[in-house]
């Protein structure tokens, strides 16, 4: 057992059984560790468990599973006598982004195609970014399906009352869909006088 644990596909949460079977055999049955996204960490993706734990680096034998990237991650380890561990805030953070993988690919499989990347450094929200829009879309941490029909209703009315660029559109409030204009740039002209 301690050496099939050994197994990126099976680790210390996938399921194994081993009995005996007389006279003199025995039978193991294995229960893989199921794919549950992607995640950047280090300059490194990996591939994650649908629990958020790290299966193995991800590469060209797992290109099978396309999920958008978990970003944001950097900086949520700790350090204990010079070693580097993960920490609570990190664990939570994987978990929050595969579940939002998750539930937007079975809840919104046309949108979930558009999404490329879910930033999960700010803990009071999740980020998406999208490969059809030039904003940033706010998700609830409890909630990423909230005001989701809101937005697409009003989608491709999303605009800056200027006409410029959105910086992000926020969904986290019950039946609010708050669109934020980039921040203007201030540029400062001098006259001959100094003004």
């Amino acid at each position: 057992e301690q050496k099939l644990r050994t197994h990126p596909w099976i680790g210390s949460s996938g399921s194994v059984r081993i009995q005996r079977r007389l006279p003199g055999a025995l039978a193991v049955t294995v229960d893989e560790r199921k794919a549950g996204g992607l995640a950047l960490l280090d300059g490194v993706v990996w591939l994650l468990d649908s629990n958020g734990m790290p299966v193995d680096r991800y590469g060209p034998r797992y290109a099978r599973h396309d999920f958008p990237i978990i970003k944001g991650l950097d900086g949520m380890k700790t350090r204990a006598d010079g070693d580097v561990k993960s920490s609570p805030r990190l664990a939570q953070a994987l978990a929050a982004g595969v579940a939002a993988t998750r539930t937007l690919a079975v809840s919104e499989p046309d949108f979930y195609t558009e999404i490329s990347e879910i930033d999960v450094s700010d803990p009071t929200m999740i980020v998406l970014r999208l490969d059809s829009v030039e904003y940033d879309l706010r998700l609830s941490t409890e909630d990423c399906l909230k005001n989701l029909d809101n937005y697409f209703a009003i989608r491709d009315r999303i605009k800056s009352s200027d006409g410029g660029a959105i910086e992000y559109v926020d969904l986290r409030w019950k039946d609010r869909v708050a669109v934020m204009p980039a921040a203007m740039r201030i540029e400062r002209v001098e006259s001959n006088g100094g003004r």
